[in-house]
C-alpha cells in the first residue's frame, strides 16, 4: 500500500503462473520474483510442462522473445528434460522483455503460454518535453468551463424504480442490500454536454464529514451501474461514478450498443487533427465538472478526494487530478494514452491512434502536435498527490513502456503494480490490493 514515500510494488499471484489444456500443464517463471532486472544482468525464463501432474520425461517447446510487445529478437527451441526447461536473456538497454512459448500437444494443438519482464524501468523517460503552452491552453479551458454554473438534476434508483434494466444495468443491484444508501442519478452541467453519472452516498451523513471518490469509465460506450460502489458509501464514503461520454445512465442496451455502432464509432480519433475538437477536451473537461459536483457537497470534507479508473479511465484520473489540484489520490490501473509519440524513441505507443503515421512511417505533423495535449506523461509530470498503479506486462494495447514513461514522470508517492503474465487487464489480486491501497489511504488522512 502506499502512505509515505516513492516505491515499487509487484504481486505475484502463483495460479498465473501456470496454464492448462486437457493433460497438460505449462509454467512459465523467471528467477526472481519481483520480474524486473538490471540492464546487462542475465536472467532465465524457467519452463516447467507436466502431463497428468507428472514431469513431462521429454519433449519440447518453442519460444520467441518480443522486445516492447511488438518487435521479435530471438525465437528458439527449448528441449524439455524431466519436465523442465530455461532460456536464457539479458539486455543491454531499458525496456520490456516478453517470453512467448508454445508446447505442442495432441492432435495438433498447442498450449501457450506468456510471462513478461522489466529491465530497469525506472529509466524510461517521455518521448517528447512538455509543449511550451500546455498549461495555458488548458487554464482557458478550465475558464470557459467555470463560466458554466454547477446545476444539477437527480432521479432516484432503488430496487423499484426502472424495471426495464432489472435484467440489465440494475440486475446486480436487486441481490444486495441497499437500506444504508442513496443511490441517485445526477446530471451536472458542464460545457457543450452535461455529466451524467450515479451519485451513491450514505444516508447517514453529517456536514463536512465525508470523503469523496470520482470513478471513470474506461474505454467504450455503456452505462454506469449502480451495485459497483455500495459497499464504498456504506463506509461512509460519497461516490460519483461517472460515464466517459455524458450519456444518461438509465437506458436499455440497445440504447449504447447503437452509439457503438454508429455514432460514437472510433470516437477515440475524433477531432485528433485539432485540439479544440479533441474527443478528449470536451471528456476531460467533464471529469473536472464532476470533481467540482462532489467538492460542492455540503458533506464533502474539504480535503479527501480521489479518482480512480482503468485504462482510458486512468487517464480521465491522470487528467482530473491536473486540472483539480485538491485531488489528493489517483488510482489508475493499466492508464491508455500515454506516450503517444514515443515511436520517436523506436517504442511502442499506448493506445488510441491518436497520431496519424504512414505507409513509410512518418507522422503527421497535425495529429501528432495534438496528441501531445491530451498524453498523460503530460499531466502526470505535474502531479504530486499519491498515486497507485498497475501495468501488465503482456499488454500490447497500452504498453509498458507507454505506461513507465508516465509513471517515472509523476513526482508524488507511488506505487506500482506489475502484472507479468497479464494482458490489458487486471487481476484480482491486483484489484484487490490497490482497492485496499485506496481505502487506507482515505481512511489515514
Amino acid at each position: 500500500m502506499v502512505v509515505h514515500g516513492i516505491e515499487e510494488l509487484s504481486y505475484l499471484d502463483d495460479t498465473e503462473a501456470t496454464v492448462q489444456k486437457g493433460e497438460y500443464s505449462l509454467t512459465l517463471k523467471t528467477n526472481t520474483k519481483f520480474f524486473k532486472y538490471k540492464i546487462d544482468q542475465k536472467f532465465q525464463f524457467y519452463i516447467f510442462v507436466e502431463k497428468n501432474g507428472v514431469p513431462l520425461k521429454d519433449g519440447y517447446v518453442e519460444y520467441e522473445l518480443k522486445w516492447d510487445q511488438s518487435n521479435t529478437f530471438e525465437t528458439g527451441r527449448v528441449n524439455i528434460i524431466s519436465g523442465e526447461g530455461k532460456i536464457d536473456v539479458m539486455s543491454s538497454k531499458a525496456g520490456f522483455i516478453l517470453a512467448i512459448c508454445s508446447l505442442p500437444i495432441e492432435n495438433d494443438e498447442i498450449l501457450t503460454h506468456h510471462c513478461g519482464v522489466a529491465i530497469s524501468p525506472e529509466l524510461i523517460e517521455p518521448s517528447l518535453e512538455l509543449p511550451s503552452d500546455f498549461n495555458s491552453f488548458w487554464d482557458n479551458q478550465k475558464k470557459l468551463l467555470a463560466e458554466i454554473p454547477i446545476e444539477t438534476s437527480w432521479i432516484s434508483i432503488d430496487h423499484k424504480s426502472h424495471p426495464h434494466l432489472h435484467e440489465y444495468s440494475h440486475k446486480d443491484l436487486l441481490e444486495m442490500d441497499i437500506s444504508n444508501v442513496e443511490i441517485n442519478e445526477v446530471k451536472v452541467s458542464c460545457l457543450e454536454k452535461d455529466v451524467s453519472g450515479l451519485y451513491i452516498r450514505p444516508k447517514k451523513r453529517s456536514s463536512k464529514n465525508h470523503p469523496a471518490m470520482l470513478c471513470v469509465q474506461g474505454a467504450g460506450v455503456m452505462p454506469t451501474r449502480p451495485h459497483n460502489f455500495i459497499e464504498q458509501a456504506n463506509n461512509g464514503i460519497l461516490v460519483y461514478e461517472m460515464g466517459a461520454h455524458g450519456l444518461s445512465n438509465l437506458e436499455e442496451e440497445f440504447f449504447y450498443q447503437n452509439l457503438i455502432d454508429g455514432k460514437l464509432k472510433k470516437y477515440l480519433k475524433f477531432g485528433r487533427e485539432d485540439r479544440m475538437q479533441s474527443y478528449f477536451r470536451l471528456m476531460f473537461l467533464r471529469v473536472k465538472r464532476g470533481l467540482d459536483f462532489l467538492m460542492s457537497q455540503p458533506e464533502w470534507d474539504g480535503k479527501t478526494i480521489v479518482i480512480s479508473g482503468s485504462s482510458q479511465g486512468a487517464v480521465q484520473s491522470m487528467a482530473g487530478a491536473y486540472l483539480e489540484p485538491k485531488v489528493s489520490m489517483i488510482s489508475a490501473r493499466v492508464p491508455a494514452l500515454c506516450d503517444h509519440t514515443g515511436f520517436l524513441k523506436g517504442r511502442s505507443v499506448g493506445g488510441g491512434d491518436l497520431v496519424i503515421i504512414d505507409e513509410e512511417g512518418n507522422p503527421d505533423p497535425d495529429t501528432l502536435e495534438c496528441s501531445r495535449y491530451f498524453d498523460g506523461v503530460n499531466f502526470m509530470r505535474q502531479l504530486t498527490c499519491t498515486g497507485t498503479f498497475s501495468v501488465g506486462l503482456n499488454d500490447g494495447g497500452c504498453t509498458p513502456s507507454s505506461i513507465y514513461a508516465a509513471y517515472n514522470s509523476f513526482k508524488g508517492p507511488k506505487s506500482m503494480y506489475l502484472q507479468p503474465y497479464t494482458g490489458h487487464a487486471n487481476t484480482p489480486a491486483t484489484l484487490e490490493k490497490m482497492k485496499c491501497a485506496l481505502e487506507d489511504f482515505i481512511r489515514n488522512r
